[in-house]
């Protein structure tokens, strides 16, 4: 999928061994669920910047910047943008400082397919939910009635 053909709530994942992404983005899309892989916190930059990212799964360990940083970038760009560290060189410390970062999970290889797909779905949720309370509040904050906001959205 190209960056130009991104849906909203792409999962980005991030990750530079060539298997590993590909086995988790076959495991999205088994799971129906609209998926993007890259090899580097830098080609997913570009992606970031459109904003149709739902939700990104960074390995710790990329060949520039690591997915502390990518997780950093992320919050600083979109601080409601779930982010998922996955590691294969996992400890309580790294996981602490995923965490204060902003990651909103912390997953060690290996891993069942299953658990990523479930995290991701959860992100993804989690997105949708930050999105739709932010439409929400802007109707709010321009005077329109929620009730109308309903019959629209019901409309669709």
């Amino acid at each position: 999928m190209t960056a130009a053909a991104l849906q909203p709530d792409t999962l980005l994942i991030v990750e530079d061994d060539p298997h590993v992404r590909l086995g988790c983005v076959q495991a999205m899309q088994l799971a129906n669920i609209a998926v993007e892989g890259v090899d580097s916190a830098e080609a997913a930059l570009p992606r970031l910047a459109l904003g149709h990212i739902g939700a990104v799964v960074t390995d710790m360990r990329l060949p520039k910047a690591d997915g502390l940083s990518l997780i950093r970038l992320c919050q600083q760009q979109d601080p409601d943008l779930p982010v998922v560290m996955i590691t294969g060189h996992g400890d309580i410390d790294l996981a602490v400082e995923s965490m204060r970062a902003g990651a909103y999970d912390f997953i060690t290889k290996p891993f069942a397919s299953e658990r990523l797909v479930d995290v991701a779905r959860r992100a993804l949720e989690k997105r949708r939910l930050t999105r739709e309370i932010a439409r929400l509040r802007e109707q709010l904050d321009h005077g329109d009635s929620i009730e109308r906001s309903e019959e629209h959205t019901s409309e669709l």
